[in-house]
């Protein structure tokens, strides 16, 4: 092991060991299977891809225009969700690079995040006086906690942390293809696996990144369109591009063949209707139980 008199000394031997070990074959050979991987997905998904760009260009545009425009008609928690969303909107660009290019679960857990960005949107306008609670662990005493699960499942009678657990086992160490691979050797399933660091088109696992992140965006351009420009001058900000990116993400998720998208494209527009309650400071339980039929 090296022992440095001066930190002069151990950057001139990091850099000469750096230039000695790279380029190295291994990440030669990741690079060209990255390639690879998105010249298949794009063959197999590409409109996924395109659409995707169009509409997440459309959201973060509008954004980026509500920072020029008269917001003294919003409610005090707007700034809120506003920053919210726009301190997540990277991770929308990188989620999607994430998938093109085969690293399924980086990508799930780049949309787990902005799952999250979304549901505590929902939580600032259910509790607006609790707003900030969104934001910190452990709110001071008496200041509502913000919970996903229990907020979507106990106050808004939403089932989607089901699917959101899903999400999980792939953001936590992977443990969910970690143990599928444990069960596989176990049980002698195929030829023995080699394991290590691999990219390789999947399209099971694309398949099930791609309804989340459609999903994701669509709910993050509707908040936008239907909460945050209202209040906004009409025609302050062009619109037109995010409304038509609703259409065609929920044309997506109304009829995917899964039926808990096509379930959860549904809860969408009553969700969006409790909203509008809930921004008037009206009792949006009550909404959700009459429209219900509790």
């Amino acid at each position: 092991m090296p022992r440095f008199t001066d930190d002069e000394e151990a950057e001139q031997w990091a850099d000469a060991w750096v230039q000695r070990e790279l380029p190295t074959e291994f990440l030669r050979r990741i690079t060209d299977n990255e390639a690879e991987h998105l010249r298949w997905f794009e063959g197999e998904y590409g409109r996924f891809v395109t659409q995707a760009e169009a509409e997440y260009a459309a959201l973060a545009t509008l954004i980026d225009g509500l920072n020029g425009v008269e917001r003294s008609a919003w409610p005090a928690h707007r700034s809120i969700q506003y920053v919210l969303i726009a301190y997540n909107l990277k991770s929308f660009q990188s989620a999607l690079d994430r998938i093109a290019k085969g690293y399924y679960e980086d990508g799930i857990t780049l949309t787990r995040g902005l799952y999250e960005t979304f549901v505590r949107c929902l939580f600032v306008s259910c509790y607006p006086d609790d707003g900030y609670s969104a934001l910190v662990f452990i709110p001071p005493k008496g200041v509502r906690r913000f919970n996903l699960t229990s907020f979507l499942r106990d106050n808004l009678g939403f089932e989607w942390d089901a699917k959101y657990g899903v999400m999980s086992r792939f953001a936590h160490s992977n443990s969910h293809h970690v143990a599928l691979a444990l069960k596989r050797a176990l049980d002698r399933e195929g030829d023995p696996e080699s394991f290590g660091m691999k990219v390789a088109p999947d399209a099971s696992m694309a398949e099930a990144a791609i309804p989340f992140f459609q999903f994701v965006l669509l709910a993050h351009i509707r908040f936008v369109v239907e909460r945050l420009l209202d209040g906004v001058a009409p025609g302050a900000l062009d619109d037109s591009t995010a409304s038509e990116s609703v259409d065609l993400l929920t044309y997506a998720l109304v009829n995917h063949p899964k039926e808990y998208w096509r379930m959860v494209a549904g809860d969408l527009d009553l969700l969006f209707a409790m909203l509008k309650v809930a921004d008037r400071r009206e009792d949006w339980h009550a909404f959700l139980s009459f429209m219900r039929g509790d």
